[in-house]
């Protein structure tokens, strides 16, 4: 009987069946070699043949020559594997991170030297936060000098001087002309701490005639000038000009005057 299968037709037919896609494979292998290969020159490392073996050998080449430069910076990587160099470029990140924090600890500046809310770096460390406080004050104008200083480890940020209760003040422009009766109420307002203070007020008048000042409201009459609007004299006996002066004490912050014939009107704290 003969066999109805030819053994070698079929081995035949199924080499030129699978012989094509091996090749095929082979080629399509072949090219991710090439690619790996190219992409490896790229990075300067350039294995030793379009191989499997050559490229392997060439990425470990990479991965020792990354692991020696981890370990020359100090920094030994756990592994010579993707996660155990990335674990050491973080580590290396932070070591050159603090060296170069350490290096700039410059100045010599304290933290009583730098103001609250504002940081510095010093040889003893970096971020300090500074102390410095502000610092307001309050002071009385005086016709003396002052001076403010501030407290020990702040400074001024601010300043403010209280009006005094009491300023000189003057009145021009008030020349009566038109007889005795021609008289004005005048009225002064001071800081109320004024109240309780003695004032000096001296009128200045002319040389015709003299002023006249009385208190309509907010003070008490403590004197006034025994002659009452005195001429003063030039070469002896001619009269210069005419003064009045008065001694009160303030009642109210709110000062009302009559007035009469006064070129100038001055004021001045006793007390």
């Amino acid at each position: 009987m003969a066999h109805l299968f030819d053994e070698n037709k079929g081995k035949q037919d199924f080499e030129a069946l699978i012989t094509p896609k091996l090749d095929a494979l082979k080629t399509t292998f072949q090219g991710y070699v090439n690619s790996i290969y190219d992409a490896l020159v790229g990075k300067g490392k350039t294995p030793t043949a379009k191989t499997p073996a050559a490229i392997s050998t060439a990425i470990t080449n990479i991965f020792d020559d990354v692991y020696t430069k981890f370990v020359n910076q100090g920094t030994t990587p756990s592994a010579k594997t993707v996660s155990g160099m990335s674990n050491a470029v973080d580590t290396l990140a932070t070591n050159k991170y603090n060296a170069g924090v350490s290096a700039t600890k410059k100045g010599n500046a304290g933290q009583g030297d730098v103001k609250s809310g504002k940081t510095f770096t010093n040889s003893s460390g970096v971020n300090i936060a500074g102390t410095f406080a502000a610092q307001e004050k309050t002071v009385t104008s005086s016709l003396n000098i002052q001076t403010v200083t501030p407290d020990s480890g702040k400074y001024l940020s601010k300043v403010t001087v209280n009006a005094m209760s009491l300023l000189c003040q003057r009145m021009l422009n008030s020349y009566f002309t038109s007889g005795a009766n021609e008289e004005e109420e005048r009225t002064f307002n001071f800081n109320t701490t004024a109240i309780g203070r003695t004032v000096f007020i001296i009128t200045i008048g002319d040389m015709s005639s003299s002023p006249t000042l009385t208190i309509n409201s907010g003070a008490t009459l403590l004197g006034e000038d025994r002659d009452g609007g005195k001429p003063h004299l030039k070469n002896g006996n001619e009269p210069f000009l005419y003064t009045k002066s008065i001694l009160i004490k303030l009642t109210s912050s709110t000062l009302k005057l009559k007035v009469q014939k006064c070129n100038l009107l001055l004021f001045t704290a006793i007390n």
